[in-house]
């Protein structure tokens, strides 16, 4: 009979001879997993318009996926993995600039709404003050107005009043 040694020792050799295979399929599962995620994220850049924001970042993580997809057909696997890794990196890069410009596009959109409506408000202030004005200046002209009536009333009663030539010989 085997000792319990014995069975340890030929467990972890059958371990060892089942895993072999495995890592190569996981690692040609991970070389496809990460093409995918690569792809996926280049396809989710363009989208959103980095092509245009960041297009040197979007046709480098393009070539990186390309040179990932042949490295893969060839059957050099690490290579594979790693170009996809950076080509998704390099997909992350253009997302977060064109992400970052539209940030600061909104930001300078409202900036201007915002100076547009203290503008805005300045005007209608100063229009305030102007029609205030005007209006102090209508209630002076018509109190001048009524007091030029009061002394041409004045003065027609005091000509009324006053003896005339006519009166003054006889």
């Amino acid at each position: 009979t085997r000792s319990l040694g014995q069975l340890g020792d030929s467990s972890s050799a059958m371990t060892l001879a089942i895993a072999a295979p495995a890592t190569a399929a996981s690692k040609s599962d991970r070389a496809r997993e990460a093409i995918a995620a690569a792809e996926a994220k280049i396809h989710t850049a363009e989208t959103i318009g980095a092509g245009s924001d960041a297009p040197r970042d979007t046709a480098e993580a393009r070539a990186a996926l390309a040179g990932a997809k042949e490295d893969f057909a060839d059957g050099h696997k690490d290579p594979a993995i790693d170009e996809a890794i950076r080509a998704s990196a390099l997909a992350d890069t253009a997302i977060g600039l064109s992400q970052q410009r539209k940030d600061a596009a909104i930001a300078s959109a409202r900036e201007a709404q915002r100076a547009s409506a203290d503008s805005a408000r300045d005007q209608v202030a100063a229009a305030q003050s102007q029609a205030a004005e005007a209006q102090d200046q209508a209630s002076a002209a018509q109190q001048q107005a009524v007091a030029s009536q009061q002394q041409a009333a004045e003065a027609n009663a005091r000509a009324d009043n006053a003896p005339t030539a006519s009166r003054d010989w006889s």
